[in-house]
């Protein structure tokens, strides 16, 4: 098991959290890191390095905050981890933000990633405020449902831009 962590440069401060959970369980995981400098670098190339470390991983975390669903950078995450057949595609776990003001059972289908609701059936969805007592048990689940179900990837992604990263 092997985890990869997709967030918004926003919601850094949960991503590293859940990144210090998932080394407290000795869960094995990437997370883009701190010190990652993408300057000059185009999109693209930005992406394919991500997608690089994430084809090691059998599921991903996406955080979900407010602006989560706008991130073409998360959108192409999502779209690679459900592209493909049973045990190709990754598991997916949504943990929503409280400062979203939804919850996992009444979501805000306006700013909640579309992928991610096109595939509710497939995804699993947690509260960030549950999530440490819930980790290991979505994460088995998340690799099962990615050997047995049926995920949606399409549409395509959003765009990315076409211009070089400037920090």
């Amino acid at each position: 098991m092997s985890v990869f962590i997709s967030f918004h440069l926003k919601d850094r401060y949960y991503a590293d959290k859940i990144s210090v959970m998932l080394k407290e369980n000795s869960i094995k995981h990437f997370i883009v890191p701190n010190d990652y400098d993408p300057d000059g670098k185009h999109h693209q190339t930005v992406k394919d390095d991500i997608i690089r470390k994430m084809d090691k991983c059998t599921v991903i975390i996406c955080i979900v905050g407010t602006e989560t669903y706008s991130r073409p950078h998360v959108d192409w995450e999502l779209y690679n981890g459900l592209k493909g057949g049973p045990s190709v595609r990754k598991g997916i776990i949504a943990v929503l933000l409280e400062e979203r003001g939804d919850n996992k059972n009444a979501i805000e289908s306006d700013t909640f990633p579309t992928r991610l609701l096109k595939n509710n059936n497939y995804v699993i969805f947690e509260q960030y405020a549950s999530i440490n007592a819930r980790l290991e048990h979505c994460i088995e689940e998340a690799e099962c449902r990615s050997r047995e179900n049926y995920a949606v990837h399409n549409p395509s992604p959003m765009p990315l831009r076409n211009k070089r990263i400037q920090n």
